[in-house]
C-alpha cells in the first residue's frame, strides 16, 4: 500500500508512505519532486504510477500529472490545462 502526500491540520504536504500490511508505515520520501497538495489523485497504468491535479496551499487548484516506476522518484510529464471536446 503506498500513500501520497496530503493534508495534515492545514498544512499541504508531499511525503510518500508505503506498507505491506496497514500496520507498519515507512516514510520513502519526505519531500517528493512534486509539490506538496491535497485532493489529488494517484491511480495505476501501463506499470507506473499517476499523480494528477490536487490542491496547492493558497494558490488553489495544480494542473499537472506526475509518474513514477518505484513510487519514490517521480517525473513531471504535463503541467497545463487538459480540454475535453462535447463531440465524439
Amino acid at each position: 500500500m503506498w500513500l501520497f502526500a496530503g493534508l495534515e491540520s492545514s498544512q499541504r504536504l508531499n511525503d510518500i508512505w508505503s506498507s505491506s500490511n496497514g500496520i507498519t508505515w515507512i516514510e520513502e520520501n519526505n519531500q517528493a519532486a512534486f509539490p506538496a497538495r491535497a485532493m489529488h489523485q494517484v491511480v495505476c497504468f501501463q506499470d507506473r504510477l499517476w499523480l494528477m491535479a490536487g490542491l496547492e496551499q493558497g494558490t488553489g487548484n495544480m494542473n499537472d500529472v506526475w509518474s513514477s516506476s518505484d513510487g519514490i522518484h517521480w517525473g513531471l510529464n504535463y503541467r497545463g490545462i487538459i480540454r475535453f471536446s462535447d463531440s465524439p
